[in-house]
């Protein structure tokens, strides 16, 4: 079909914003990669409908930094019941904990929700460079959307752990999971040591979730960190998996699993990984042997010139 999907963008309660421009935390990057990839997307506020609008292919609901309103969960519960489209992605250590509770809400029916504790992975091979509040996957689990990302990074900054035990009928896809090294700590404080209090891993930190309704599919993917597809994440500040998990989501949402991975996608650098060696071997051949070579070879020549 030649339909564009719609993206519904929820706004309202401080959610992430698509013109949001910042190199680091904005979410331009995902309404660059929507456009490129055949979506289109409007912003939509939840709280003042008395349903989520018939046009809304799926919907997002990316880090609200404050409770989502009655009428909001209700629609949004409504919504997914008669077979619709999510992808929801809280963050650790909300300002409000109402935040987590209602976001967790509408997870309920299908046994899951949000832990609002921040995650830390201990196993340096498994986290961001001296940053043990990011971890790092490499083995994801079976989904259209890893189908092509088996053994690449993907990095998820400041996770919260996404709980509970899928409901009967639900079926639910780990997609990425820290390992059994990581803890998660529940209030926010100073220091990040594991404290005695702190729960161990490990821990869901992006997941699918697929539920038949009616003659459809109720299909959610849940994140437990929006910076997973924040501007900084995403080419060309960041060449790892996080580009195919963002658009692999917006697409398994839309039904499009047979397009999942395939192109058009942003252009990304191939950066090379040198270590101090070798830019010092590299340093030297191109600046002193080669140019000691061609002097030889020339002083070669003149010689056999000067002989013969």
């Amino acid at each position: 079909s030649d339909r564009v999907p719609v993206v519904c963008w929820a706004v309202g309660d401080g959610e992430r914003s698509l013109t949001d421009a910042n190199q680091k935390t904005g979410y331009t990057a995902v309404a660059d990669l929507l456009v490129k990839n055949n979506f289109s997307h409007k912003d939509v506020l939840l709280s003042q409908l008395p349903a989520v609008p018939a046009d809304c292919d799926e919907l997002a609901i990316i880090n609200p930094t404050s409770a989502l309103t009655d009428q909001t969960v209700k629609i949004v519960t409504a919504y997914l019941a008669g077979g619709g489209r999510l992808l929801v992605a809280a963050e650790p250590w909300p300002h409000d904990p109402k935040t987590t509770v209602t976001l967790s809400s509408i997870l309920r029916p299908y046994g899951q929700g949000f832990s609002g504790a921040l995650v830390i992975e201990t196993d340096p091979s498994r986290a961001a460079v001296q940053d043990p509040t990011n971890p790092a996957v490499v083995t994801y689990g079976q989904s259209p959307i890893t189908k092509d990302v088996q053994g690449i990074v993907s990095f998820f900054p400041q996770a919260t752990a996404i709980t509970g035990a899928p409901a009967a009928g639900v079926r639910a896809v780990r997609i990425a999971t820290t390992t059994s090294g990581s803890y998660a700590i529940a209030a926010e404080r100073s220091s990040l040591a594991r404290q005695s209090q702190d729960t161990s891993g490990p821990f869901t930190i992006m997941e699918t979730l697929e539920q038949a309704a009616g003659s459809g599919k109720t299909r959610i993917v849940v994140a437990g960190t929006a910076a997973f597809a924040q501007t900084g994440t995403l080419p060309p500040n960041n060449n790892d998996a996080n580009l195919e998990l963002a658009l692999g989501s917006f697409q398994w949402l839309a039904g499009q699993d047979s397009l999942i991975a395939l192109p058009p996608k942003p252009d990304r650098a191939l950066p090379i990984a040198l270590t101090q060696q070798d830019q010092s071997v590299l340093i030297f051949i191109t600046a002193f042997l080669m140019p000691g070579l061609t002097v030889f070879g020339g002083i070669m020549v003149w010689w056999r010139r000067r002989i013969f």
